[in-house]
């Protein structure tokens, strides 16, 4: 058996009806906005569900108490705009012009021609009416303040007195720059053309939010040096500063928290040493610095042939030439520096006299050898005769003229003469060179 189903059938409506109207569906009169549905039976014998939309419009109703000048035109409008107006006076248009008390009465309806507004006017002549104002919700101390001032007849005075003696400005706003304190502004209308045509003054009072708290901080540093200041920020500066960071209050965004922080600096007086020295190898020199203020600790580098590393005065004998940094620190933490530069020289230098007079005076009395540090020994001085006999040697003695030969061979004095040497000396590098000569001796 083949069996066929009918769809389902439904229908959507959406409606809108007039405020006091009704809208019949399902066997009932509807004066209320919703969703409805109606259940009926098609051709078939099916169900036909009917879903139905309805909005009720809403009437909206609006009173105004307005004044105007005896004499002049005082134009009414209403809130609400429409298609068509009705006013009980018998005009069609969306304002009227009135010159006469009375109660002014003005239906608005929409393109469905549905009464969507009834507006009242009680209208009466003489003093204009006040001025409505409008103040910003937030007011920061030192920021710019608009003021708005509407209604009544459209023309505006303000002033910064009670009494409506002092004139600060016309028109529909006032701005006032920079406020710094809570004050009172007065507003009134007038019109334009009309003598003593003005409305009563409407005191418009505001009130500033909290003034941002003011805290100052001071530091000291090293000049030269960096500081991270509170809000994050990493300065170096070049000489006392003041830094300032503002915080916002996160719900009137108004500034909250003013920090200055007032940064000193200190500045040590420099190391005074001389730029350089220099030496022969071997020898020594004493650095001595010229130190102006009260020392914590003091540093040498490099270590190498210093007597010390954490003294004020130090002895130097380095093996080569070095540039040496002292590095002072200050009570304060603060640090300062110098160089001096160790020049080390190599020079060999030696004297070997071509004559000496061993006559016992204490002058030129042994023929030897006289060197500085570069040599490290003598390591053979040998003389001769002229026939190159040997007559005396030494070997391994210092070069500072306390060893040589004095003029004796075997416990007797040898003739005056000339006498052959050959000397060979060891440098402190560990080179050796051999010299030969000839030296004449005087009695």
């Amino acid at each position: 058996v083949d069996l066929n189903f009918y769809p389902l059938a439904t229908s959507q409506l959406t409606e809108a009806i007039c405020p006091g109207d009704s809208y019949f569906f399902g066997n009932q009169n509807l004066t209320q906005s919703g969703t409805y549905t109606n259940t009926l039976s098609s051709s078939q014998g099916c169900d036909s569900i009917i879903t139905l939309f309805l909005t009720v419009k809403v009437l909206e109703k609006y009173d105004h108490v307005t004044s105007g000048c005896t004499g002049a035109d005082l134009s009414l409008i209403p809130n609400t705009s429409g298609v068509s107006y009705l006013w009980n006076n018998g005009a069609t248009t969306d304002s009227i012009v009135v010159n006469s008390d009375g109660t002014y009465i003005v239906s608005v309806s929409d393109i469905a021609n549905c009464v969507i507004a009834e507006e009242t006017f009680i209208v009466t002549f003489g003093q204009l009416s006040i001025p409505a104002f409008a103040i910003p919700g937030i007011i920061c101390p030192g920021t710019d303040l608009l003021l708005t001032a509407s209604g009544s007849s459209g023309n505006y005075q303000w002033f910064d007195d009670a009494g409506g003696n002092n004139l600060i400005g016309t028109g529909s706003t006032l701005l006032l720059p920079n406020i710094q304190s809570d004050d009172t502004v007065y507003v009134s209308a007038f019109q334009p053309g009309i003598d003593n045509c003005v409305s009563f003054l409407v005191p418009v009072p505001f009130a500033l939010e909290d003034e941002a708290v003011l805290i100052s901080a001071d530091t000291l540093i090293c000049a030269g040096n960096s500081v991270e200041l509170p809000w994050g920020e990493s300065v170096i500066p070049e000489m006392n500063t003041s830094y300032s960071h503002t915080w916002q209050n996160v719900v009137t965004g108004c500034d909250s928290l003013e920090l200055t922080v007032d940064v000193g600096l200190i500045f040590l007086p420099p190391l005074s040493i001389p730029s350089s020295f220099t030496i022969q190898l071997g020898d020594s020199v004493l650095l001595v610095p010229q130190i102006d203020f009260i020392i914590d600790s003091i540093r040498w580098s490099p270590a190498e042939g210093l007597s010390c590393t954490d003294c004020l005065q130090a002895w130097a004998y380095p093996t080569e030439s070095t540039d040496y940094e002292i590095s002072a620190w200050s009570v304060d933490g603060c640090l300062t520096t110098a160089i001096v530069r160790i020049e080390v020289r190599r020079d060999v230098k030696f004297y070997i006299p071509n004559v000496f007079t061993p006559d016992g005076d204490g002058v030129n009395d042994v023929f030897t050898v006289y060197g500085n540090k570069e040599i490290l020994l003598v390591r053979r001085l040998s003389v001769f005769d002229r026939w190159g006999d040997a007559l005396w040697q030494g070997v391994d003695f210092p070069a500072d003229g306390s060893i040589g030969w004095d003029g004796m061979f075997r416990g007797r004095e040898m003739m005056s003469g000339v006498y052959a040497w050959v000397c060979e000396i060891e440098k402190k590098d560990g080179s050796r060179q051999i010299l030969k000569g000839d030296v004449t001796l005087v009695r």
